[in-house]
């Protein structure tokens, strides 16, 4: 009743031959500089409202980033400073990016592990493509042994479903796996594995195969209604598996849908930066920074924290107040663990960012079994260190100790609840910037709401304040 055409197959060597094509010019095909040194010739400043700019931005980040990969690997293998040197190089490497095209590190921080879309639709739908065909041959030979009108057929038809579906997630990851090598020409993916939409959004595409089963068994089971609509069947099945992807993909993009116009956008951006929070460059892009200040208005005002850029999220925005901290009157550093908000005050203005700080949870560390806590009171950074360095728990950026091996750093992962093993995690972006804002023997203050210790005595005795330890 309905055979399988070419089309399916047509459209699957085209979308095969896409995936070879973009990886023409791939990350892998650049030279490793001895001294971590950006080597790109194209010394042009990049116009980031214009897309073409964005996507040579994305690309030349994404390069960067796999030289300083292959740079480790053949410099320090399997050595414990691996991951360290590693962010290292790759700061290095940001630095000469972020000089040629004339842009702020924190922008070439915000493109680190953006996606092409289109890539990533083309290598899902030629996935879903061979999915679909398996779907209904399979379902034809259920078909065969069973009459739709047995209840045999649909136990067989949901069993398969459930089984074909999760034997999908895991070819399909490989399928994935398998091309971004490819595209990236690289064999040594790393932390890299962990953006690739289909093992990031494995339960949406779960659900996304047993849909696809779904059309395929109310097709062959001859239902009128769906015979009388459909012609094509196995040619629409893979699009059933991108209708449901699309929000995932465009997620893992920007954060989060922006249902804005770049004007209101714009008119976001700016009155979040009259409010103090931290969008980055005021520009009508919806980008990672203008997430984060969403994300930390949401915070503060005690709103849903969603990172949604909504009309009602304007409105809001558009009444709010600045922050006020607990403390006034002199420079220092609040971290409200209740809100997860760290706030700079300085005589003119309190600047904000979104935190994720000690989950409470226990972990266990060379052995020991130790409780993620973030200690309340006040401190003074008391060392710093600056670029990346790798400590027994992870990788941190620009790190600003302030009580044993508690530190303010940057991370790749701030979550938006308390997740980390007892820093206190600050976007990539802004690290940097807030390093420098934040000298040997600034005061720091973290409290919730039955902790507050006031600094003001320091300031007002400063034979009180304890002294950093200046080596």
């Amino acid at each position: 009743m309905f055979p399988v055409d070419a089309s399916p197959m047509k459209l699957l060597f085209f979308l095969m031959l896409t995936v070879v094509l973009v990886g023409c010019t791939r990350p892998g095909d650049h030279k490793i500089s001895d001294n971590c040194q950006w080597l790109e010739g194209d010394h042009r400043t990049l116009n980031l409202q214009l897309l073409a700019d964005r996507s040579h931005l994305r690309k030349d980040v994404e390069t960067a980033e796999d030289v300083a990969i292959r740079w480790a690997d053949k410099n320090f293998g399997l050595r414990r400073e691996y991951e360290p040197k590693r962010d290292q190089c790759m700061s290095l490497l940001f630095n000469g990016l972020a000089s040629q095209h004339g842009l702020e590190i924190g922008t070439i921080d915000e493109y680190l592990g953006r996606r092409d879309v289109f890539v990533d639709v083309a290598v899902i739908l030629s996935f879903a493509t061979f999915y679909a065909v398996a779907a209904y041959l399979l379902v034809g030979k259920i078909r065969k042994r069973f009459a739709p009108a047995e209840a045999g057929f649909w136990v067989m038809s949901l069993t398969l479903a459930l089984g074909l579906g999760l034997i999908s997630v895991m070819l399909g990851g490989l399928w994935s796996i398998v091309v971004e090598g490819i595209r990236l020409n690289s064999g040594h993916l790393s932390y890299r594995m962990n953006r690739i939409p289909a093992r990031q959004y494995w339960l949406q595409f779960y659900l996304c195969s047993i849909a696809i089963f779904g059309v395929a068994v109310l097709i062959r089971s001859r239902m009128r209604f769906v015979a009388a609509r459909i012609k094509t069947p196995v040619s629409l099945f893979p699009l059933i598996f991108v209708i449901c992807t699309t929000y995932s993909l465009a997620h893992g993009q920007k954060g989060s849908l922006n249902n804005l116009s770049r004007k209101q956008t714009l008119e976001a951006e700016t009155r979040l930066t009259e409010l103090g929070y931290w969008p980055g460059k005021v520009d009508g892009v919806f980008d990672e920074t203008t997430k984060s200040a969403v994300i930390t208005f949401q915070k503060w005002q005690g709103r849903s924290v969603n990172g949604q850029l909504t009309l009602d999220e304007l409105e809001a925005i558009r009444g709010g107040v600045p922050a006020k901290p607990r403390d006034e009157g002199y420079s220092h550093v609040e971290v409200d663990l209740d809100r997860q908000v760290l706030l700079l005050i300085d005589a003119n203005r309190v600047r904000l960012l979104p935190v994720s700080t000690g989950s409470g949870k226990s972990f266990v560390d060379e052995n020991q079994t130790s409780v993620a806590y973030t200690p309340r009171g006040r401190f003074i950074v008391y060392n710093k260190v600056s670029g990346w360095e790798r400590g027994p728990l992870g990788s941190l950026f620009y790190s600003n100790y302030i009580s044993g091996g508690v530190a303010i750093h940057g991370a790749r992962d701030v979550p938006n609840t308390p997740e980390s093993h007892g820093c206190i995690r600050i976007p990539l972006f802004a690290a940097r910037e807030v390093s420098k804002l934040m000298p040997l023997g600034t005061i720091v203050l973290v409290y919730d709401k039955i902790s507050f210790v006031s600094a003001r005595a320091w300031v007002e005795t400063p034979k009180l304040k304890p002294t950093a330890d200046i080596e």
